[in-house]
């Protein structure tokens, strides 16, 4: 992932950390500054405290990836944003348990966090370690290191609450729609939630305008309503894709071109047909795939008169025509490729691209009556297979 560094790695997921982390590390040391403890010390005191913070923010999105880890999910990383932590996972359970028990479990970390910090400051309270009980108000308002363990406590219960405001896409977002999808279709769940997160939003946005030196909770209120319809979108993408297959969809009469053809070749079909991915066939077998990239990149790097077999992909993902355009949708987006060979008993037959895929999304969210439904007579559909 551009711009961001690998920290750690922790079962499997790693953990890494954007560089406009930085400016919330300069911003908390800025903010400290002469609080409290003065001048560097203070400063010290913001580091200390942010990194500390975001330490519970990485337990906090461990707790959804290891629980998604256990019910097959794969993730991919974790991410460090001076707005907080996000994981990428390859999919979200389906199962309403699943993304029910994954859910919580972010909030329910910061919440056993707060309870160990409370027990600890409870201990250090009774030997005076903390100071007067009845001047901890006053204290918190002049932050020192005696005081940190309460912020960090305060801060996680804060963190468990917050993000169990049934605001979706975040987590009691998410514990909404699993609750809902327990008594109805998954996709007419995310709908309501989906709503539900946005009008949330529109309230945060509008106490944003209201309130003097609220700034942050529109930003938080822009990343609600937009994640949310992004996140509705995709789970609607998923239900039509996961209805099609790929002989649906895939590309009619491309052209494939041979390992000894030269690049200046591919160029004319590209120019004459706006083919941009070829399927590489030598004696009747599928020898490799020619992408858009690896064309230009080739173009780049040795010229137009180069053979097709230097600059062509040996080893790429393939599909079938009966598998659905969910499933070759996600086998693109782990290779990063964007054009799939077909293949029916292990004979090439068809390409599938991602600007099909997209132009039957589109299609099919138009009217569904546009594509034969699967296990109909697939000579209708004009690829021969």
């Amino acid at each position: 992932m551009g711009w961001s560094v690998r920290i750690a790695r922790i079962r499997g997921i790693d953990i890494r950390l954007h560089i406009t982390f930085l400016f919330i590390v300069a911003l908390f040391a800025f903010q400290y500054w002469g609080m409290g403890a003065r001048g560097w010390q203070g400063a010290l005191f913001g580091i200390v405290y942010v990194l500390l913070l975001f330490a519970c923010i990485v337990l906090h999105e461990l707790g959804h990836s290891l629980v998604a880890q256990r019910f097959g999910v794969q993730v991919r990383d974790i991410t460090l944003w001076p707005i907080g932590g996000v994981a990428q996972m390859e999919d979200i359970p389906r199962q309403p348990s699943q993304e029910l028990f994954m859910s919580i479990a972010g909030p329910a970390v910061n919440f056993i966090i707060a309870g160990v910090l409370g027990m600890v400051a409870a201990s250090l309270l009774a030997v005076g370690a903390l100071g007067d009980i009845v001047r901890l108000p006053q204290l918190m308002r002049q932050p020192t290191w005696q005081t940190l363990l309460l912020y960090l406590l305060s801060t996680n219960l804060v963190l468990g609450l917050f993000n169990l405001i049934p605001a979706f896409p975040m987590d009691g977002g998410r514990v909404l729609r699993a609750l809902l999808a327990m008594a109805m279709p998954y996709i007419q769940a995310t709908r309501i939630a989906v709503a539900v997160g946005q009008g949330i939003a529109l309230i945060f946005g509008l106490a944003g305008l209201l309130i003097p030196g609220q700034f942050t909770l529109m930003l938080i209120a822009l990343f609600i309503f937009f994640g949310a319809g992004q996140e509705g979108q995709a789970v609607a993408a998923r239900e039509l894709l996961g209805d099609l297959r790929v002989y649906q969809a895939a590309s009619r009469n491309t052209l494939p071109v041979s390992p000894t053809d030269r690049l200046s070749h591919v160029v004319d079909l590209t120019l004459n047909t706006h083919q941009a991915d070829f399927m590489v066939i030598e004696g009747g077998r599928l020898a490799g795939v020619l992408s858009r990239a690896a064309v230009l990149d080739g173009l780049r790097r040795y010229g137009p008169e180069v053979a097709v077999a230097q600059v062509m992909c040996p080893d790429y993902p393939t599909v079938t025509p009966d598998e659905t355009l969910l499933s070759a949708q996600q086998k693109m987006s782990k290779a990063a490729c964007q054009a799939l060979p077909v293949l029916e008993k292990g004979q090439p037959v068809a390409l599938l691209t991602l600007a099909d895929i997209n132009e039957a999304y589109t299609l099919m969210a138009i009217n569904p009556q546009v594509f034969a439904r699967p296990g109909q007579d697939r000579s209708r559909t004009g690829l021969g297979l």
